[in-house]
């Protein structure tokens, strides 16, 4: 089986017209290409998986492959390892018009995608495995016990964090974390539900499976823990870390960093626009392109987490469908230097221990939460939507009645013209936004006041059926603006 898998390895390094010979897949008898050792595509087949030296692993009825980071327990890397190294094969397939052979090779591809760890609500909610340096711990998330596991090859399958860890039970009491350095700086910075939502979602990072979130955004002044917290994470994580910003998210070269990743922290993402399609298709959970240098393009599924570090909320076109996914949290303690320990950065690094219990009791509290989405600040969230439609928001205090009686009714049309009158007149132009993108954002903006508005809604006007707003009304300001503009040429409704 070894020379088998030897030679079929070898597909992959050498030229297509000297695979024939190689593989021993293809001969020639009377001057027609047939198989002469299909028993080697049938010893796939029936075995169902596939050892690449250091690539995959069956453990468990379930393949695991290494994506140069550690080991994947999803589809996505697996599938595209089996195309981009069996599109070789089925080139030679199609090439000698060898149906058999091709149909061969599909049934082996089948069959290693069906016994791919993927479905993590029968594995994950249960035990989860945390791989250290020195071992593998294993939390058993419904009776709260821990089983420290000596360093186990068929166990060695989850990120592993750059450091030894000596577990102590002590650790694993709840009150462990709380009395230390890390402990301390928490609970002042941050206030208790808040805390709740950070500890899960950094517990989260453990199974990345865990889809819900993709992001958190930590929001606070400056002097608040927020970088030293970040260091920390890429000290306990090592190279499963990356450093995407998100500015650059709808490039396919950079997104090639993001494969393998379990973290991809960013600090002070409001420092440049945010590609809104980029940042939907992270935060849910959608397939992104990705074009690594000297390699194919591929398309995959990124299921690493991402932290955003900022002072002022992240300056983006959000819905509330996307907000939905991304908990926002805010400190609530500012320190200046000289108010700081020189040694805090230090201190909070050298208590690495505590950090991972904290983490790692996150677990349970996933587990009571049932595993839903982690919800985060209900009011940064109302925030940051409507910091980032505030354009709109000022069109609304400036230019319209928020009435909520059902008989004032704006049409689309009318408020359009208003916006775009106002915003020329605010020196803001009109660039970059539509008439129905405007109708969507208003209607957001609108509903976040709590105010008894309908949103869109269609009424008949002489007898024309017109899209519009009820409960709201242009003011009287800007009703006489209007009418003196179109009195000097006015623009034609689009």
């Amino acid at each position: 089986m070894n020379n088998i898998t030897t030679k079929v390895k070898k597909i992959s390094s050498i030229q297509k017209e000297k695979r024939i010979q190689t593989c021993g897949f293809i001969g020639k008898r009377n001057g027609i290409n047939v198989i002469k050792r299909p028993e080697m595509f049938d010893w796939f087949r029936k075995n169902g998986h596939l050892f690449f030296k250091d690539k995959f692993k069956y453990v468990s009825n379930a393949f695991y492959g290494w994506n140069g980071r550690y080991w994947e327990t999803g589809t996505e890397f697996v599938d595209r390892y089996i195309y981009n190294e069996f599109d070789r094969l089925y080139d030679v397939c199609v090439r000698l018009d060898d149906i058999p052979l091709l149909r061969k090779a599909g049934e082996y591809k089948d069959h290693i995608s069906s016994h791919l760890v993927w479905d993590w609500d029968d594995n994950y909610d249960k035990k989860v495995y945390v791989t250290f340096r020195n071992g593998t711990l294993g939390v058993n998330l419904e009776d709260r016990s821990f089983e420290f596991l000596e360093q186990d090859f068929d166990m060695n399958l989850n990120a592993v964090y750059a450091l030894n860890y000596d577990f102590v039970d002590t650790m694993m009491e709840v009150d462990y974390w709380k009395k230390s350095f890390i402990g301390t700086y928490f609970l002042q910075y941050y206030e208790e539900y808040n805390l709740n939502q950070l500890q899960q979602f950094l517990a989260s990072l453990l199974i990345p499976q865990y889809q819900p979130q993709q992001a958190l955004v930590i929001q606070g002044d400056g002097g608040d823990g927020k970088g030293v917290l970040m260091g920390t994470l890429k000290l306990l994580f090592g190279n499963v870390i990356t450093e995407v910003d998100p500015s650059r998210w709808s490039e396919t070269h950079a997104m090639a960093a993001l494969v393998g990743s379990v973290l991809n922290i960013t600090n002070e993402a409001p420092t440049r626009e945010i590609s809104l399609d980029a940042w939907k298709s992270i935060i849910a959970n959608d397939r992104v392109n990705v074009n690594p240098k000297h390699e194919r393009t591929y398309s995959y599924k990124p299921y690493g987490k991402h932290i955003l570090t900022v002072n002022e909320l992240p300056k983006i076109a959000v819905q509330k469908s996307s907000v939905r996914r991304m908990p926002i949290i805010r400190t609530c303690k500012s320190t200046s230097a000289e108010e700081r320990s020189v040694f805090f950065k230090r201190d909070f690094e050298n208590n690495r221990d505590a950090l991972i219990a904290f983490m790692l009791q996150g677990l349970f509290l996933l587990k009571e939460n049932g595993f839903k989405e982690i919800v985060g600040d209900i009011e940064m969230k109302k925030e940051f939507i409507y910091e980032n439609e505030s354009t709109i928001g000022e069109f609304i205090k400036d230019c319209l009645d928020v009435t909520e009686k059902q008989e004032d009714f704006e049409s689309v049309d009318e408020l359009f013209t208003a916006f775009r009158y106002w915003r020329d007149d605010h020196a803001q132009g009109s660039k970059g936004i539509t008439k129905v993108t405007f109708s969507k954002k208003l209607k957001t903006v609108l509903l976040l006041g709590d105010k008894k508005i309908e949103g869109s809604v269609v009424r008949k006007i002489c007898g024309i059926a017109t899209r519009g707003f009820s409960g709201v009304a242009i003011n009287k300001k800007w009703k006489k603006n209007l009418q003196d503009i179109r009195k000097h040429g006015g623009i034609k409704l689009i």
